[in-house]
């Protein structure tokens, strides 16, 4: 269609004026009465999205040119159509030229996204179903939520640019970012943080006649971290190591299966690192006494000059019949969407803003997304896209300077 309209603007000898006439107003028709394509779904025409120049026509009593019957009749028209076909046709043609002109500043935005969410069923992963129907709701674009194998596997594939947005955590960030556990001296650095997505807490119990109720009674104590290789079984360990804390022993397996041994005696207290509420939790609170606790404000700054990673946080009181009168102190890490520092700015930019706009699209998709709020950016270990950080200036939040540097 443009080497049409630029054939019209060069007025070579052979096409007559008619003729280019005709071909304008079929271009025109073309331009402005279909959709652009952009993302899946049924994109919006440029009629459609300008109010103005739908009233407009209709007041010139236009109607849609079909492309194989409706020139003609447009020719053919009455003398009140004819009296606004020079009105149209500059407007037209500046409608045409202004969408040519946001297409070329947008020509280096991705047009198809990709996500890395995390194993499927997983909260990571539901949650970025409910990204990707912002992007494509809000933004026209196609975005896919991929199936990965969690925060270690999207770091490498976003640092890559194998794919365009990622969610993680903040350790398994945090040691892409260094260098450090799993990525063995490999150091992660292509990689920007753009907007908080949940926090997960330290979160322990034991039934009361065990009498462990808070962690320094977990010396000489058995307990369950959860299986090998997940974020819990390497957490808690350094976290007591950090605080020269020695149980008697430590025993990995699945949560459920930890649960199932403390109820039978088998094990003195289970510890994990879960969102709230943790189910068991609430399931061994309808046939048990138990003990929910976490570490002191002391422990925590101790345990947080090691690993900067992980925040202060609060178990809000009545997430479990046994706080219901009070908040329960504890570790937290958060979880976090990075994207590659090479992204346009004004692209994260927009993604960011629509985000904090439509949470209530992620909520309904996951209910973790209620904590998917600006003021959570400050809790990220690594710096922010500069897209980023112009959203979250303009908000007002005074950013650490951590959060800055490195870009």
């Amino acid at each position: 269609m443009r080497s049409i309209l630029t054939r019209l603007l060069q007025k070579r000898a052979w096409v007559t004026r008619s003729t280019r006439l005709r071909m304008a107003f079929f271009y025109l028709n073309w331009a402005i009465f279909s959709p652009i394509p952009r993302g899946v779904g049924r994109p919006k025409s440029l009629l459609e999205r300008s109010p103005f120049l739908s009233e407009r026509l209709a007041h010139a009593r236009i109607i849609r040119i079909d492309a194989t019957s409706g020139l003609s009749n447009f020719l053919q028209g009455g003398e009140d159509m004819r009296r606004n076909v020079h009105f149209i046709s500059i407007l037209l043609v500046g409608l045409t030229l202004g969408v040519w002109c946001s297409l070329a500043e947008s020509k280096d935005w991705p047009k198809i996204i990709t996500i890395g969410g995390a194993p499927v069923g997983g909260t990571g992963y539901v949650y970025s179903g409910g990204f990707a129907k912002v992007l494509h709701e809000k933004m026209g674009l196609t975005a896919s939520v991929e199936a990965t194998g969690g925060p270690v596997h999207n770091t490498q594939l976003v640092n890559a640019k194998e794919a365009t947005f990622g969610g993680i955590s903040a350790p398994a960030v945090y040691d892409g970012w260094h260098g450090l556990g799993w990525a063995k001296g490999k150091k992660h650095q292509d990689i920007r943080i753009i907007f908080p997505m949940f926090n997960t807490y330290f979160q322990i119990y034991a039934l009361k006649k065990t009498g462990v109720k808070e962690v320094q009674d977990l010396a000489g104590k058995s307990l369950g971290v959860g299986p090998v290789g997940g974020t819990s079984a390497m957490l808690w360990p350094k976290v007591l190591e950090t605080l020269q804390i020695k149980p008697s022993r430590v025993v990995n397996a699945s949560s459920s299966d930890l649960n199932s041994q403390l109820k039978d005696g088998l094990l003195d207290a289970n510890a994990q690192t879960v969102g709230l509420p943790w189910s068991l939790i609430s399931e061994i609170e309808t046939t048990h006494e138990v003990n929910v606790f976490g570490l002191s404000k002391k422990e925590m700054s101790k345990v947080i000059e090691q690993f900067p990673f992980l925040s202060m946080g609060n178990i809000p009181k009545g997430t479990y019949k046994t706080n219901k009168d009070k908040e329960i102190e504890t570790l937290t890490f958060w979880s976090f969407f990075i994207t590659h520092k090479d992204m346009p700015e004004d692209f994260i930019y927009e993604v960011v803003k629509k985000v904090y706009e439509n949470t209530e699209i992620m909520i309904a998709t996951h209910k973790s997304a209620k904590e998917t709020r600006p003021e959570h950016i400050i809790y990220s270990p690594l710096p922010l896209h500069p897209g980023a950080i112009k959203f979250y200036k303009e908000k007002g939040i005074a950013l650490p300077e951590k959060l800055i540097s490195g870009n």
